[in-house]
Parts: structure tokens; C-alpha cells; sequence
């Protein structure tokens, strides 16, 4: 790790974020964070993972799930492949509606 200060727990990276801790276990479970680990064994969340759960935010905010975020997270799907897909499954949900 680099300065200590730079690193939150758990808890204060939830609040930061307006998130549980339990969302963050469950990025981390589905391996779409990976939080440092202090000697102790605690988790620790420095400014890339912070940076990688906005953007988790964001990505979930326009509706994609959370496999669709892992894809674009690792680069094997493009924003605009996403979003296409996206469109799609919502003129599937109009329909249906209809």
C-alpha cells in the first residue's frame, strides 16, 4: 500500500459512497473489486478501488447489471455494445407491457 491515509475501511468507504458494506462484499465476492487486506486481514479500499465503485455506481444507475458491469470493467464489452444490449432488453420489457 502506498500512505495509509490515502486507504478507508470498509465502513467509511460505504459511507462515502452512500453503499453498505454489504454491496461492497458482494463487488468483491463477484470479483469486481479487489480491496486491499491490512496485516490484520481487514479489508482497505484506496483511490483506484474507490474510483472502480463510482464507476460500478454509475453503470448500475443506467440499469446494467452486475455482469454487464464485470464485462465493461474488464473491457470484453463495449459502451456501446452495453447499451445496445440494454436497448434491446427494454423495447423487449415495452413490448411485453404493451
Amino acid at each position: 500500500m502506498t500512505r495509509k491515509d490515502e486507504y478507508r475501511t470498509a465502513g467509511e468507504t460505504a459511507k462515502l459512497l452512500g453503499v453498505t458494506m454489504k454491496a461492497l462484499k458482494v463487488y468483491e465476492d463477484r470479483g469486481l473489486i479487489t480491496p486491499q487486506r491490512t496485516e490484520a486481514g481487514w479489508r482497505v479500499y484506496g483511490p483506484e478501488e474507490v474510483e472502480t465503485i463510482t464507476k460500478i455506481l454509475a453503470l448500475k444507475s443506467a440499469g446494467f447489471s452486475l455482469s454487464d458491469v464485470k464485462t465493461l470493467l474488464e473491457g470484453r464489452l463495449t459502451v456501446k455494445d452495453a447499451l445496445e444490449k440494454q436497448s434491446h432488453m427494454l423495447r423487449r420489457q415495452a413490448q411485453a407491457i404493451e
